[in-house]
């Protein structure tokens, strides 16, 4: 038992979709202590991820990190499916940082829940859910 998730994949499930719309958000603050906020809970989310020994989860937060590695040095049009395709227009359209932060995270976020549902059912957890939910109305 991981507390309030059934196991561990769960658990990794809902790290994965954190872990980027903090990433998201970092990109976008400007002041000292809240990039440092930011930091640590980046720092401790992927610890979290890591001891939750999900190999699911560490695939699909590896996929994902590189999803948004790509889509923000490329910043280029590649993908055609209509949610992906309106994220990365809106991040290319906008010159707000943050705005573009929220946006790159959440579409990674959703991207890495996509992935690790392939091989596990992390959308059945509540929490997983909501979390998608709130994602892909960031986005």
């Amino acid at each position: 038992m991981v507390a309030t998730f059934a196991n561990k994949n769960l658990l990794a499930g809902y790290m994965e979709m954190a872990i980027p719309i903090t990433i998201g958000l970092l990109m976008a603050v400007r002041k000292g202590w809240a990039k440092t906020l930011c930091s640590f809970s980046i720092f401790f989310l992927c610890i979290a991820l890591a001891l939750s020994l999900s190999s699911g989860g560490w695939m699909s937060g590896v996929f994902a990190l590189s999803f948004m590695l790509i889509v923000y040095l490329l910043k280029t049009r590649w993908l055609i499916v209509a949610s992906f395709w309106y994220g990365i227009q809106k991040i290319m359209a906008t010159n707000s940082r943050l705005t573009q932060g929220i946006t790159l995270g959440s579409l990674t976020g959703i991207v890495a829940i996509t992935v690790h549902s392939v091989v596990d059912f992390n959308l059945h957890i509540m929490a997983n859910a909501i979390v998608f939910a709130v994602l892909a109305g960031l986005q």
